[in-house]
């Protein structure tokens, strides 16, 4: 079987090197071509376009940031679409809008097109030793002609439903994320507003216990921060999802409150906005530290300089700028991220900032 992968980044080039690895024929396309020449040494084939990808393909699998990427590779000029036909199938492993996985089937349906979406959790630890989730959304008939295949990529695959099923599940997992993060944060600010050392609390394995709190605790310093910063809790407010929600008739009380925080970023000044910026303020007085006036003639983006500042790539194309304040121990309380461009369907509030 001949694979088509579009969208080597963090995620889909060790994906695309194990479907390689397990015996599969990959085409690859990426904008950037030199993702794919660890893939072309084990014997990959780099394309020039989606639509050359599909022609040379049995099943075309992308693994992109968010659902107008996936649209723009599948229905644009040299697309994907383009190089379909008759008995051919999509498997769509990003993390996008149900309802746009929906639409794309439909569309492909058209063009006798077999369609799966098939959102993965773990990162990219798993993607590189072939151990990540899947859970996918599709015909039962699809998903049992190419379960095999998207075995060599992870450890569990589970069919949820139908078309769409997948970014459901996936966006269930992440309100499960999003509010247990807060429910940590208020923990951790109960002890220590009780004089209670939350470490201790960690350890003592009740209220801060699980991997997670792991992480924010003693792990990166920009979890900690997050768990911290309740308006940080990495849930994704979106249209499509809201509609989603307005279609189930389901209340949302808990997911509401974790991300319906504030209006973040002034984009006609360029500036984080009024209310957030006494956020940022709220927190630091509430964990007893020095409030910050905010300057961006001096500091544009953050209009304050923080105690810690770093300045990152999201999937080796989209620059994360981070600020963190330290506590008396060194330990950093609160933190500010702004990244200039949505890399992930499922996080378009990730780190309190997103503007595109």
């Amino acid at each position: 079987m001949n694979v088509g992968f579009v969208g080597l980044g963090i995620m889909g080039k060790p994906m695309s090197i194990n479907v390689q690895k397990a015996g599969y024929q990959v085409y690859a396309f990426d904008f950037n071509i030199d993702r794919a020449d660890d893939l072309v040494a084990l014997g990959g084939v780099a394309c020039a376009s989606g639509k050359e990808v599909a022609e040379k393909s049995d099943v075309v699998i992308t693994m992109l940031p968010n659902s107008p990427h996936v649209e723009a590779a599948l229905f644009n000029e040299n697309g994907i679409a383009e190089g379909l036909s008759a008995g051919k199938c999509v498997i769509d492993m990003s993390s996008i809008a149900p309802l746009a996985s929906r639409d794309f089937a439909e569309r492909l349906a058209k063009l006798g097109v077999d369609f799966l979406d098939a959102p993965v959790s773990g990162g990219e630890p798993k993607a590189i030793d072939g151990t990540i989730a899947v859970m996918v959304g599709g015909k039962e008939e699809v998903f049992a002609k190419y379960e095999d295949l998207l075995k060599t990529m992870a450890s569990t695959v589970t069919l949820v439903g139908e078309v769409g099923a997948g970014n459901i599940t996936k966006l269930a997992n992440q309100m499960i994320v999003a509010i247990n993060i807060a429910a940590i944060s208020e923990a951790y600010s109960l002890a220590k507003k009780a004089g209670v050392d939350p470490s201790r609390v960690y350890v003592s394995g009740y209220s801060m216990g699980g991997s997670c709190t792991n992480r924010a605790v003693y792990g990166d310093a920009s979890v900690f921060a997050a768990a911290v910063n309740m308006s940080g809790t990495p849930y994704t407010h979106t249209e499509g999802q809201d509609e989603q929600f307005k279609t189930l008739d389901i209340p949302m009380m808990l997911t509401t409150c974790t991300y319906d925080t504030y209006t973040h970023f002034d984009a006609e000044n360029g500036i984080i906005a009024e209310d957030f910026q006494m956020n940022i303020n709220d927190y630091l007085t509430y964990n007893e530290m020095d409030t910050v006036t905010f300057d961006f003639e001096t500091y544009p983006m953050s209009g304050f300089k923080g105690d810690v500042y770093r300045e990152t790539m999201v999937n080796d194309e989209y620059p994360l700028y981070s600020w963190f304040f330290l506590n008396d121990e060194g330990a950093p309380m609160v933190g500010l991220s702004i990244i200039e461009f949505i890399p992930h369907g499922l996080y378009q509030e990730y780190a309190n900032i997103a503007w595109d």
